[in-house]
């Protein structure tokens, strides 16, 4: 029994680790869409953190070291491409993140001191899969602080009307320069987690095909959610490295299915807050129309009147002053 469960958690680790990976670099495709940019660029800074962290393993350092240095230098990449990419309109950001990551091919090639060139890089022993876990651990906790935060709902003002955000005082080179950081942040675990679950690095390792696989899973998942990009990633990726070779052709081609029929047909993906507040009003709106509405009741005594007013008392005052009577 044991044997069978230590050899269920080997064959499992892989497939597990890259599913980590692969959600932390949907969550960072997840944080520039919250601020209305359709960008992969936390994918090229999860190649910059991956060559970084294999690296400092190569050089013997330790993995805790490497998943720290790959996340500061996610973030600070992250910074420098909000700097170049702030004053181009949002979707031409996205087109300029897609194009930056066909750079890191011939890069890697021309610094073949620092990446191994076209082998790559090569770990001496592969780290346990409980370092992409923490490193998942660690993107999650961020995801979900941001979400309730200040940043947060600037970011949801700024999506959805630049003017009016500007107007209620939200920066926006601010705002999208955080944005840019963090998604640099959890695209340079996400690296590192790669990297640490391959045992290796390599030019290929993040490519296009790559970035349009982290896009697909946060659609899929709901990039409106901060736990949507971990559902995209367990939905798309694991299926595809249990069963099917990973980078084949036939998961390229499902995955372009899946980004467009997520475009048409299911924009917001599966997790949507909106939808989950439309159901609470609804069962609020059902709850109210169930109990009849009741008039007030006016328990206060009513005094009798006469029906004819005070005219009518003057004239039977007359009537009685006339015949004699006392008034």
């Amino acid at each position: 029994m044991m044997e069978w469960l230590t050899d269920l958690s080997a064959n499992l680790a892989t497939p597990l680790g890259l599913t980590a990976a692969m959600a932390l670099l949907a969550m960072s495709v997840r944080c520039l869409w919250a601020v209305g940019v359709p960008s992969v660029a936390g994918v090229a800074c999860g190649a910059l953190a991956g060559y970084l962290a294999a690296n400092m393993l190569q050089a013997g350092l330790s993995v805790a070291w490497a998943l720290l240095a790959g996340g500061l230098a996610g973030f600070w990449f992250g910074l420098v491409l909000a700097w170049g990419a702030a004053r181009l309109p949002p979707a031409w950001q996205g087109l300029a993140s897609l194009a930056l990551l066909g750079l890191v091919l011939p890069l890697a090639r021309l610094l073949p001191d620092w990446t191994g060139g076209r082998e790559g890089l090569a770990l001496d022993s592969t780290p346990p899969a409980l370092w992409s876990f923490i490193a998942l651990a660690l993107g999650l906790l961020l995801a979900a602080r941001l979400e309730g935060s200040w940043f947060g709902r600037a970011a949801i003002a700024l999506r959805q009307d630049a003017a009016v955000a500007a107007g209620l005082g939200i920066q926006r080179p601010a705002i999208l320069g955080l944005a840019y950081g963090f998604a640099g942040l959890l695209g340079g675990w996400g690296g590192v987690a790669l990297v640490l679950t391959r045992g290796a690095v390599a030019p290929g390792m993040f490519s296009t095909s790559l970035g349009l696989l982290a896009l697909a899973a946060a659609l899929l998942g709901g990039a409106y959610h901060w736990l949507g990009p971990w559902l995209g990633a367990m939905l798309i990726v694991l299926p595809s490295a249990l069963v099917l070779d990973e980078g084949s052709a036939i998961q390229d081609f499902a995955v372009a299915l899946v980004v467009l029929a997520l475009v048409i047909f299911l924009p917001r993906g599966l997790l949507d807050p909106r939808d989950s507040s439309r159901r609470a009003a609804r069962a609020r709106h059902r709850q109210r129309s169930a109990v009849p509405a009741m008039a007030p009741v006016d328990d206060r005594p009513r005094r009798r009147r006469s029906s004819g007013g005070p005219h009518r008392s003057r004239l039977d005052a007359a009537i009685k002053r006339r015949g004699g009577g006392p008034a």
